[in-house]
């Protein structure tokens, strides 16, 4: 059965997952998108999906300067510079983020079978995104998706006519962030929706750009010899490095182990545990690594060439293969090592080698209930209020 996550566990998850902490992970970037997307579970972001407003015509327009007034980000932290990304750039810590308890609220509602909306009049207490609802003719599991009034959007179809009282639930954990605007100073098109990605510097030059990026082979590492050696015993899956200076760095998860016959092809390091030096492995070991036959293995990955990329060790960006790749595994990775203002690598490592695009992660993302919202004249704006919740 999975764990459960009480009210206290949901509340630090949001603090984590929202940066309420100022620490780490980055901070959010409010981004707008001109692509005409549903959000699903399974989206990534691509040429064809969740592309920002910088230029007029819904096209993708990445690798171009917006000229539409779609802003670049203001920095809020003197630590954090992300001035070459576009759009807003949150402050963890105006996220305001409480556990509603029981009861809520209660009114009486109306409502049409099928439909995602009911009316409530004489409403006792305050409905708050979120919230689960329950009533004749409410569908099973279903929350507040916005409030407009005395109009409540749900996330689920109402099962039948609604009537009668509605009950307005808690335990439910909500953050909410202040009214963020965008103001346009001309044409941008029809504005779809918006989306949360971690906060990165990469430029326009790279950022969505296809083929951008490459990847190639790093430097292998070596670790253990007769005087260190590193230690591995026949069907265990792990390896024991040297206690010695720095023999930890530049490790991370992902990396492929060999350069030892005890070492089975295609063996991944799946954990590491710093302070013991332990290398966890995906294979058994086929024998004994040890000074009398070969104290030593390699780690090989592969690294990211993007000229100026401008990211940070901390970043989390979204790589997509390009058009000569086929044996990267596309994936959100972290930024582990920045080589030089050119390189860097990543955590998971890196597989494969050949063309890449980078794009900015996504987190969470919503389409406009009634939108699109065309953008046409200078000066027109979009206004947006974030709601985030656990349950």
């Amino acid at each position: 059965m999975a764990l459960l996550v009480p009210n206290i566990g949901e509340l630090e998850s949001l603090r984590y997952l929202l940066n309420a902490t100022h620490q780490i992970p980055r901070n959010l970037v409010l981004k707008l998108y001109t692509s005409n997307t549903d959000p699903a579970e399974g989206d990534v972001p691509s040429a064809t999906a969740y592309y920002e407003p910088y230029a007029d015509g819904n096209t993708n327009s990445y690798g171009t300067a917006a000229n539409t007034g779609y802003p670049t980000v203001n920095n809020n932290r003197a630590d954090q510079n992300y001035s070459d990304a576009y759009g807003i750039l949150l402050n963890g810590n105006r996220w305001a983020i409480s556990t509603a308890g029981d009861p809520i609220a209660s009114g009486t509602g109306t409502g049409s079978a099928g439909a995602f909306t009911i009316s409530i009049a004489s409403v006792t207490g305050t409905v708050s995104v979120g919230n689960l609802v329950s009533g004749t003719g409410i569908g099973a599991g279903a929350k507040v998706s916005r409030v407009d009034g005395s109009t409540i959007v749900l996330t689920v179809a109402n099962s039948g006519a609604v009537s009668g009282t509605i009950e307005f639930s808690g335990g439910v954990t909500t953050a909410t962030y202040p009214e963020e605007t965008f103001t346009f100073t001309a044409a941008a098109g029809n504005v779809y929706g918006y989306y949360l990605a971690r906060a990165n510097n990469m430029p326009v030059t790279i950022h969505g750009v296809t083929d951008a990026a490459a990847a190639a082979a790093g430097t292998v590492l070596t670790k253990g010899d007769n005087t260190d050696p590193a230690i591995g015993v026949i069907g265990n899956k792990f390896i024991t490095l040297a206690n010695v200076a720095n023999i930890m760095d530049d490790i991370t998860v992902g990396m492929v182990v060999g350069g030892n016959s005890a070492v089975p092809g295609s063996t991944t390091i799946i954990g590491i545990d710093i302070l013991n030096r332990i290398l966890y492995i995906n294979n058994a070991l086929t024998d004994n690594i040890q000074v009398a036959t070969d104290s030593s293995i390699t780690l090989s990955y592969s690294k990211v060439n993007a000229t100026a990329h401008s990211l940070v060790a901390g970043d989390v960006i979204y790589i997509a293969q390009g058009t000569t790749n086929s044996g990267t595994t596309v994936s959100t990775y972290t930024v582990h090592t920045v080589y030089d203002a050119n390189s860097f690598s990543t955590t998971p490592a890196l597989d494969g080698t050949g063309d890449l695009t980078l794009h900015s992660s996504i987190m969470f993302a919503e389409r406009f209930t009634n939108g699109p919202y065309p953008i046409q004249n200078n000066g027109d704006q979009i206004k947006i209020t974030l709601n985030v919740s656990l349950d």
